[in-house]
């Protein structure tokens, strides 16, 4: 008889749109899960982004030396008046590192294969977190993916000890196919422990984590640090440290209660509920989360059924336009240009890196920003607003830097100051709001498949970008934001249109909404 009055209170409340988890506080409990979770996975995911990014002469320099190891003693063949011995043997003084790759062609090819590797890795494994997930479960699914990192990340940092270039490409792509895991099930797993009303704010520890991550990767690779020949393999390895920490604090921390209720492992469920909660009132709660399932087709959504059900269709092309604005908005293409800007602006190679640093910490500073702002103004407004001052910024700086060519001296510095301005509004809801919509507009049954295929899409726009953005920047130069400017607009149209508020507000709740066709 409680338990149906539970039930029937349970459900009336979602009928109103709300869920009782709502009122749910953030614990110590759910802090110290989602913020270990989120430093073992996406903090080590940001660091290994942007820790050679400086070093890329470095890493060519040793790839040279390698192969001239390999050449010295071997009979060799003469090719344009030039030896293949001369080629990876040759010195060059440091104003003349630049011609390196152009003129060895088969070194400029391992150089562009170790580069884009990581993200083959990703897109390729991400087709596979669909069957990764429902089998290991959100707990095992970590412990894998933690197992595959440090696996890649060991072999990227032995080969220069094992003097293999080969043995980097491999760690490379097995650290993408990890990252690509990374971005899937840690969103998944904390937000199965977070209630509606915090959903928001806790999804976002992972992206600020992610920031941190840029920050010390830039920091760490700096010469007087970790940034020359004997200390790149360390500056690798550092990120294995957390995703240790990770592997061994998760025995420690409950499975999700919606999985234990899924497999009528009633007591355990509650337990976990109870430890997140640090509440023995969850009857509430959990007697929501069983409305919920049992609600749901008893079995995980196929990708086949996914997209030929239409409604799940529509709703997903919400979260493919979200990613798709975010990964076209021009970050990678500011990313590029940034340290050609400071250079412009008389700052040396060195400073110029310490301003990178700084535009890291901003995009930090700023999505911190956002995760206390995120249950307040919520998440149409954070993506809405972040793509319009996105959109304004590139416009400012395509006219400021096309004016520094005209001799307009006093533009070198506004067009600094439209990188920050472009990557505070970046940090504020651009980056972290297409991780969460996923979770929040999808059910249970249906979210990890709606996840994996949003990774899809970013790690798809990510290669594309690798791939077309160099030849487009080489011709159109600072025209190039025009593209991006374009794509914010039409996407942002759309999501003004299409999006629903999702704060507070259980799947379900939203799901009913959209099926009325309401926007909330």
């Amino acid at each position: 008889m409680l338990q149906e009055q539970l039930f029937g209170r349970s459900l009336g409340r979602m009928a109103l749109g709300k869920d009782p988890g709502q009122e749910a506080k953030l614990t110590s409990t759910l802090l110290t899960v989602a913020i270990t979770v989120s430093f073992g996975t996406w903090f080590a995911m940001g660091y290994l982004m942007v820790a050679l990014n400086g070093l890329q002469f470095t890493i060519v320099n040793w790839i040279r030396a390698v192969k001239c190891q390999r050449l010295a003693g071997v009979t060799f063949q003469r090719t344009n008046d030039s030896t293949s011995l001369d080629l990876w043997c040759r010195r060059y003084e440091p104003n003349g590192e630049s011609n390196i790759l152009a003129e060895n062609s088969e070194l400029n090819i391992i150089w562009a294969v170790s580069s884009s590797v990581i993200t083959v890795g990703g897109l390729l494994a991400t087709f596979t977190c669909t069957s990764l997930v429902p089998r290991l479960g959100r707990k095992g699914s970590l412990f894998f993916t933690s197992g595959l990192y440090i696996t890649g990340t060991v072999m990227f940092a032995s080969s220069k000890w094992a003097a293999s270039f080969e043995l980097l490409i491999a760690g490379r792509f097995i650290v993408g196919c990890s990252m690509a895991y990374i971005c899937v099930v840690a969103p998944l797993y904390i937000t199965d422990l977070t209630s509606p009303r915090l959903r928001g704010s806790v999804g976002t520890i992972p992206v600020i984590f992610y920031d941190v991550g840029l920050v010390l990767g830039t920091s760490f690779s700096l010469p007087m640090l970790l940034g020359t020949d004997d200390g790149w393999p360390f500056l690798i390895l550092i990120p294995c440290l957390p995703a240790l920490a990770l592997c061994l604090a998760l025995p420690f921390f409950p499975d999700s209660p919606r999985s234990l209720l899924v497999n009528q492992d009633n007591e355990k469920a509650r337990a976990a509920l109870v430890w997140l909660r640090r509440t023995p009132d969850v009857d509430e709660e959990l007697a929501a989360i069983q409305s919920s399932i049992d609600n749901e087709v008893k079995d995980h959504t196929s990708v086949i059924r996914f997209f030929r059900t239409p409604f799940l269709r529509s709703t997903f092309l919400i979260c493919f336009v979200a990613m798709v604005s975010q990964q076209f908005s021009g970050y990678q293409c500011i990313v590029f240009y940034s340290t050609s800007i400071f250079n412009s602006v008389g700052l040396t190679q060195n400073h110029a890196v310490y301003a990178t640093t700084g535009l890291w910490i901003t995009l930090l500073c700023c999505t911190l920003l956002s995760s206390a702002l995120m249950e307040k103004l919520g998440r149409r407004m954070l993506i809405l607003g972040g793509n319009f001052f996105e959109g304004l910024s590139l416009a400012l700086l395509v006219i400021f830097m096309a004016m520094t060519k005209q001799g307009h001296e006093w533009t070198k510095n506004v067009s600094v100051a439209c990188l920050f301005t472009f990557v505070a509004s970046y940090g504020m809801g651009p980056i972290t709001v297409p991780w969460i919509l996923p979770t929040e507009l999808f059910n249970a049954q249906s979210s990890a498949t709606a996840m994996t295929w949003t990774a899809v899409t970013s790690w798809a726009a990510a290669l594309l970008s690798t791939f077309i953005f160099p030849v487009v920047v080489s011709r159109a130069e600072e025209y190039t934001f025009i593209i991006f400017i374009g794509i914010l607009l039409l996407s942002s149209v759309f999501l003004y249109f299409r999006q629903p508020e999702t704060k507070g507000r259980s799947a379900e709740a939203v799901q009913a909404a959209l099926r009325r066709g309401k926007r909330l």
